[in-house]
């Protein structure tokens, strides 16, 4: 495939084929691109210049430049390159190595203005613990950023959740094969349950221990009380396993649902329903005077012999002495008020 094996190092003998290049589209120099796509070969200054020139307005929807040894000079091509195709709305800069340099801060400046670029992939790009870099480009206003195998582990951790925690327009955020812990678990964790925007979180081959897969599962769909399964997140998918995925379809076909409360009605049902143990203990500290509330809001959500069986357990089970208590006493009040008026 293409991004197998070693880059290719800039040499003479490839100066034919750039030239021929460079002759094809200055001959068809009307023609417009859908995707560029330069993977595992080094590009020098020369060779950048030309590419810019002779494609300015001419790519459509995505750039993409797989280890190409671009450094401060290449990165600024690319940003001149944004700049002269304002239809694009995908970069990927793939294995090549950004840091705060002048050029690299002018290049996120171009993303954040770029009419239409919605989607920036910087894998393997030796982000690591660069903070200040972290911050520039979560806040470069994408909806879809791609961070994997940054080598990013706590004080990233810590500045992406701030980032997620102000409910940002980012839809979709890709953290596989970082550096990770179960204590960055709980910093996203909290992160998440108060962002509605991000669709989809991806921390899959980080350093979570089962600890950690559960207190990023815990952040959609906390299972302790019905309370904390309404506050759970229904908007976005965690990616946290690779081989044992069937462990996420407990909760993967919620995320399925048309909005945000579908998805939150299918957790609490399937918390009610999964057994009649697990129905009974949600129910035990409800207040009786919310026993009518419950009946309907199974009965609205369950079909068939199923909901039958449902209420059937709710009422014998439930301190009927205590609710017929209560509706007497609502029974009383409603008359006395009745009698005044």
């Amino acid at each position: 495939g293409p991004n197998n094996g070693p880059m290719v190092s800039d040499d003479y003998s490839l100066t034919s084929y750039w030239d021929g290049l460079s002759d094809a589209l200055t001959e068809f120099n009307i023609a417009k691109f859908e995707k560029l796509v330069i993977p595992k070969i080094e590009l020098v200054d020369e060779v950048l210049d030309m590419l810019e020139e002779k494609l300015r307005g001419r790519i459509e929807k995505s750039m993409t430049f797989v280890e190409n040894n671009l450094r401060d000079q290449g990165i600024s091509y690319v940003s001149a390159l944004l700049k002269s195709n304002p239809t694009l709305t995908h970069l990927c800069l793939r294995d090549n190595p950004i840091d705060n340099s002048t050029s690299v801060m002018e290049l996120v400046k171009t993303i954040e203005a770029h009419p239409n670029l919605q989607s920036l992939s910087v894998p393997a790009c030796s982000i690591g613990e660069s903070i200040p870099l972290l911050n520039s480009i979560m806040h470069s206003g994408m909806k879809v950023l791609i961070l994997n195998e940054n080598g990013i582990s706590s004080q990233g951790a810590i500045a992406i959740a701030e980032f997620l925690e102000i409910n940002p327009p980012l839809e979709s955020l890709d953290l596989d094969n970082n550096m990770f812990d179960d204590n960055d678990a709980i910093v996203f964790s909290k992160a998440l349950k108060k962002n509605t925007n991000l669709q989809g979180i991806w921390v899959r081959g980080n350093k979570f221990t089962l600890g950690g897969v559960k207190t990023m599962l815990k952040s959609v769909f906390d299972s302790s009380s019905l309370n904390a399964i309404s506050e759970s997140n229904h908007t976005c998918q965690v990616g946290l396993l690779s081989m044992e995925e069937h462990i996420q379809h407990a909760y993967i076909g919620f995320l399925n649902a048309e909005d945000r409360e579908t998805t939150r009605m299918r957790k609490i049902m399937t918390a009610l329903l999964h057994s009649k143990a697990s129905l009974l203990n949600y129910l035990e500290d409800i207040q009786v005077e919310f026993m009518p509330d419950v009946i309907s809001f199974i009965q609205t959500n369950t079909r068939g012999m199923k909901r039958i069986n449902v209420v059937y357990e709710i009422m014998r089970w439930w301190n009927m002495p205590s609710l017929y208590k209560y509706s007497h006493r609502t029974c009383s009040k409603s008359k006395r008020k009745r009698e005044i008026t």
